[in-house]
């Protein structure tokens, strides 16, 4: 719960109707200028009427509390909430957050619960408008070009990406990953 805890220290300082993005640094890229996220934040949260979004990965992880079973569908292959990237209202982060935490649980795990028992106030972003989670960038439908990721099936390009867990290291013990565009993508980092 330390991310989670950090995020409150900041939120507090902040104004209620400014625009917070927490994003995991070492394996998340800002693609869209800070117009765009803040457009296409805004959009989703006049569409959905909550202040907070979540990007969505394809995989559940961690199963805990058979949180997998009871997510509902979705149109794309992304449905389960990822804690990676989250964008959202100061006032957002701080009713979710109201005191300090000291649980000792996965920081996902607690996002999951409280989406779990709060759906009127998360928004999982499934269609990868904003945030998309990817776990390789020549994941099936995905596109670079013009420096940013196409994603074919929602027919959109996410201004901001996480590549969780193996999605830094895509191709098992290669230490790197690559897109050659008219900018250039890459991550040299391998842990």
């Amino acid at each position: 719960m330390e991310k989670a805890n950090a995020m409150r220290t900041f939120a507090l300082t902040q104004n209620d109707q400014d625009v917070l993005i927490y994003a995991d640094a070492f394996d998340c890229l800002v693609l869209g200028s800070r117009s765009e996220v803040l457009r296409k934040f805004e959009e989703l949260e006049s569409e959905s009427g909550r202040s907070i979004v979540f990007g969505a990965e394809e995989t559940c992880f961690p199963n805990s509390d058979g949180i997998c079973e009871k997510t509902p569908p979705a149109k794309h292959r992304w449905r389960y909430l990822n804690s990676g990237i989250l964008v959202g209202r100061v006032h957002a982060f701080k009713t979710m957050l109201p005191k300090r935490s000291e649980e000792h649980v996965n920081d996902q795990v607690w996002f999951q619960l409280y989406r779990r028992d709060n759906p009127d106030k998360v928004l999982l972003d499934t269609d990868c408008k904003l945030i998309c989670t990817l776990l390789r960038l020549q994941e099936d439908g995905v596109d670079v070009g013009g420096g940013r990721l196409h994603v074919r099936p929602t027919g959109t390009a996410p201004a901001l990406v996480h590549f969780p867990g193996f999605g830094h290291r895509p191709f098992g013990k290669m230490p790197y990953m690559c897109a050659y565009t008219p900018i250039h993508i890459c991550s040299t980092n391998y842990v």
